[in-house]
C-alpha cells in the first residue's frame, strides 16, 4: 500500500512539472471552459511535452465530441480578475 501511495505522488508531481500555471478558470459552459483551458496551455512557451502528452492520448477528442453534441459554445471571453 505504501508503494502505491508513493507511485501516485510521483505521477502527480510529474504532471505538475509538465503543466504551466495558466491560473484558475471558471465558467458555466462546459465546452467554453475546456476550450479556454486547452488554448491557454497551447499558448504557453516550452509546452512541447504537455502538448505531446495531450495529443498522444487523443485529449482533443473531447472538444470535438462536445461540439458535435452541442454541449456548449467553443467561443469564450477571458476576463481577468485581480
Amino acid at each position: 500500500m505504501f508503494y502505491a501511495e508513493c507511485l501516485l505522488i510521483v505521477i502527480a508531481l510529474d504532471y505538475l512539472l509538465l503543466s504551466p500555471d495558466i491560473g484558475i478558470l471558471a465558467s458555466t459552459d462546459l465546452l467554453a471552459i475546456d476550450q479556454a483551458s486547452i488554448d491557454l496551455v497551447y499558448a504557453q512557451p516550452n509546452n512541447q511535452d504537455l502538448v505531446e502528452r495531450i495529443e498522444s492520448r487523443h485529449g482533443l477528442h473531447q472538444l470535438t465530441a462536445m461540439r458535435d453534441l452541442k454541449m456548449g459554445n467553443p467561443q469564450y471571453e477571458l476576463i481577468s480578475i485581480n
